[in-house]
C-alpha cells in the first residue's frame, strides 16, 4: 500500500471534473445524483462512495482505505500537505439515536492509529459522519474527534450544488480558474471551512466526558 499523495493543483482538478460534462444538464445530474446519496438512511458502501467521489469533484487526493486494504478510515480527503480529513462514515446510524458508541470511538481510535503510521508527518482532523455529539458511556477518543451531524451534511450538500451551479451559465470547457478559486471561497469550500464549517467537536484530547 503506497501512501496517497497531495495534489497541489486543486483548482485544475475542479475544473477537470466540471469540463468533464458534455452540458450544464449533465453536471446538474451528476452532481444531484451524488449528493442524494449523502444523507443519513443510505446504505454505507454508497455513501461512501459518494463522500470519494465528492472529494474527488472538490479537488483533492481521496481514498478509502478499509474498502481497498481493510485497515484505516472509511474515506481519507487531502486538503493540502498538513492536512487530512480522516472519516468514518455512520449514514446507517438512526437520525435520533442519542450518542455515540464506543464500538463507534474504538473504530475510529484505529483508524487515527493506522493513519499515523501511514502518513507520519500529517495530523488529520477525524471527523464522524454521524447524528449525535455525544459520547456514550464507555466511549472515547485518542485525539480531537469532531461529528458531521444532519445539520452540517444538510449545510454541505447545500453550499456543494450552489457552488456548482455558479457554471450554469458558463462554457464548462473554457472556465476560469480565478473565478473557481472565488466561488470555493463564496460558498465556504476552502480548506479552512471544511475543517471547521460543518463539523462540531465531540470530545477535546484528554477532556473529561460531560
Amino acid at each position: 500500500m503506497v501512501p496517497l499523495k497531495v495534489e497541489h493543483r486543486r483548482v485544475e482538478k475542479v475544473v477537470e471534473f466540471i469540463s468533464s460534462h458534455a452540458d450544464v444538464a449533465t453536471l446538474s445530474l451528476d452532481v444531484d445524483a451524488l449528493l442524494s446519496e449523502l444523507r443519513f438512511g443510505v446504505d454505507a458502501d454508497d455513501f461512501e462512495a459518494a463522500f470519494d467521489k465528492l472529494g474527488k469533484a472538490l479537488g483533492f487526493a481521496c481514498e478509502r482505505p478499509d474498502k481497498q486494504w481493510k485497515a484505516g478510515p472509511d474515506n481519507h480527503w487531502v486538503l493540502r500537505d498538513d492536512a487530512s480529513l480522516l472519516v468514518e462514515c455512520k449514514s446507517e446510524v438512526g437520525l435520533h439515536r442519542a450518542e455515540i458508541e464506543k464500538r463507534e470511538t474504538d473504530q475510529t481510535n484505529r483508524a487515527y492509529a493506522w493513519f499515523t503510521k501511514t502518513y507520519p508527518n500529517v495530523q488529520p482532523q477525524c471527523v464522524m459522519i454521524i447524528p449525535s455529539k455525544k459520547l456514550a458511556r464507555g466511549a472515547g477518543v485518542l485525539q480531537s474527534t469532531y461529528a458531521l451531524n444532519d445539520n452540517g451534511l444538510k449545510k454541505l450538500r447545500t453550499n456543494v450544488q450552489a457552488f456548482f451551479g455558479e457554471f450554469h451559465s458558463q462554457d464548462l470547457k473554457n472556465l476560469s480558474k480565478q473565478n473557481v478559486q472565488e466561488a470555493l471561497e463564496r460558498h465556504r469550500l476552502g480548506v479552512e471551512d471544511l475543517l471547521s464549517h460543518y463539523s462540531v467537536p465531540i470530545k477535546d484530547a484528554g477532556s473529561p466526558r460531560n
